[in-house]
């Protein structure tokens, strides 16, 4: 009887340990931009807690890649430094309604007049009904009162 029992509990465990761990991570995946009037945006999440993202329009395309870091119920992304990225790139700030003091990726060329690295400084997302909202700085705000929700919705 005592025998059974071991037996029975070191199957218990046996089996417990080889089933596959659910990825308990909500955000990785590839998220879609909701508000992109004649444009698209997308949102890859990795699990190696790395993202891309790119978006574009009317002509204009950008692009960008970090680190992510998860707070609480929230996700912040970070861009990697721009003099990592190849190419000559006008650099714009994620959200932002307008645009002063441009840099460049690389110093002394011509960026490209299309294509622009959008970069992610520390960007709060979080969750309101399956869709991730991006916390907007207070400072925006005020700055760009019409500006609607960025949301992202996760593709099935």
């Amino acid at each position: 009887m005592r025998n059974h029992f071991y037996t029975l509990m070191f199957s218990l465990i046996l089996i417990q340990s080889c089933q596959r761990k659910i990825n308990s991570n909500k955000f990785i995946g590839t998220w879609n931009g909701t508000h992109t009037e004649g444009g698209y945006a997308k949102l890859k999440i990795n699990k190696e807690n790395t993202f891309s993202y790119e978006s574009g329009g009317n002509g204009n395309k950008t692009f960008s890649s970090g680190h992510y870091k998860i707070v609480g119920d929230s996700i912040a992304l970070t861009s990697k430094n721009a003099t990592e990225v190849d190419g000559c790139y006008i650099i714009i700030q994620y959200g932002q309604c307008f645009f002063k003091d441009l840099r460049q990726t690389q110093m002394n060329c011509q960026p490209s007049k299309n294509e622009f690295y959008e970069f992610f400084d520390n960007d709060i997302f979080y969750f309101k009904k399956n869709t991730l909202i991006h916390k907007d700085n207070p400072e925006e705000e005020e700055k760009c009162p019409d500006k609607s929700e960025d949301g992202f919705v996760k593709s099935k």
